[in-house]
């Protein structure tokens, strides 16, 4: 039962397209993600922040501080967003994983069974030599 439920839960995972970001608003996401991901970005806001020291723009300090809130508020959900999105292709690629793991698990099972087999046996043809020559040592 706890397999079934696996392997309906693989087939959910499986049955997403992960690799084709089909529709704008997941493409927006997915890219700003990676943007927003950058070290360019971390310069970008670094220099940003430090604009207001400058004498000249002192006055605009509430604005600056203005648009720095808002990028926030509209980047944690976007960025969010494109997390969720850039990670559909890892569940794939590890929906994908398992079921490559379970199908080698099975043959290696088989394999088992196959060698166990034959060392059943080999342990079969052993006695039966032994007792051939424990006959001819008594003849």
């Amino acid at each position: 039962m706890e397999k079934k439920r696996l392997e309906e839960r693989l087939d959910a995972i499986k049955a997403l397209d992960h690799l084709r970001v089909a529709n704008l608003n997941e493409r927006v996401a997915a890219s700003s993600t990676v943007w927003f991901g950058s070290m360019w970005t971390t310069y970008l806001f670094f220099l940003y922040g430090f604009l207001p020291l400058f004498p000249a723009l002192k006055p605009y300090q509430g604005q600056f501080l203005y648009w720095g809130s808002w990028i926030q508020l509209w980047a944690l959900p976007l960025l969010m967003v494109g997390g969720i999105v850039l990670n559909r292709a890892t569940e794939r690629r590890a929906a994908e994983d398992h079921e490559t793991l379970m199908l080698e698990l099975d043959e290696i099972k088989a394999l088992k069974d196959d060698m166990d087999a034959l060392k059943q046996s080999l342990d079969e043809i052993k006695q039966v030599i032994l007792r051939v020559e424990s006959h001819l040592s008594k003849q």
